[in-house]
């Protein structure tokens, strides 16, 4: 049992366990589909709400430098985290950026003078690390991707595996056509330029509110 770990550990727990799909593997929740081989769950604090949500519903993206600065400086502390401990998250995209409120409590153990819910902070967590990836030279990225946000290596990869699947016959809709075209191989080693990106194209979204 692991119990209640820092964020410290967590990320070299990740890097230790997430070690081969034929061995032991990191899972952030459970299924009726589940394999039987040791799993692990993290749990996460729970929270607010999805930056998919936020930027639909809130309409700050484009409008509020204020918040995008907050935002932008605690995702890119996630990944400065991860990033040190020699692994890379592979899929940023709002919809794995959540917010969380701390609690009066949180905050006063932080040593705030403040315990009102007006004055409650919001903090942004990165979830969904299905997709990370070892930055060790040899572990290769994309396992699961999102196109949009997807780094110019990756997307390149991803389009010649989507036309070789096609013409091998293979369906895209069906499963992974980066699988179903015979090219898995050829997916690019992981690194940390490859959140860098995806962040990047996150933002040009949060600043412009395209």
């Amino acid at each position: 049992q692991l119990g209640s770990i820092s964020e410290e550990c967590v990320m070299p727990l990740l890097a230790h366990l997430k070690v081969g799909p034929d061995q032991q593997r990191l899972r952030l929740g459970l299924g009726e589909d589940a394999p039987a081989i040791p799993e692990y769950v993290l749990v996460m604090p729970r929270a607010q709400r999805s930056l998919f949500d936020i930027i639909a519903r809130e309409h700050w993206a484009g409008r509020n430098p204020h918040k995008v600065r907050e935002l932008s400086q605690d995702v890119l502390s996630c990944l400065e985290k991860m990033h040190r401990a020699g692994m890379i998250h592979g899929d940023i995209k709002p919809r794995n950026i959540v917010r969380r409120a701390l609690s009066n409590q949180a905050e006063t153990d932080a040593g705030s003078s403040s315990s009102s819910s007006s004055n409650q902070k919001r903090s942004y967590l990165l979830i969904d690390l299905d997709a990370s990836a070892k930055t060790n030279g040899k572990e290769r990225a994309g396992a699961k991707y999102s196109s949009a946000y997807s780094p110019p290596e990756l997307a390149q990869f991803i389009i010649a595996s989507e036309r070789a699947a096609a013409e091998n016959g293979g369906s895209a809709a069906g499963g992974d056509p980066t699988v179903a075209s015979g090219l898995d191989h050829l997916r690019p080693v992981a690194h940390v330029s490859f959140d860098v990106w995806s962040f990047g194209a996150v933002l040009y979204e949060l600043c412009t509110g395209i």
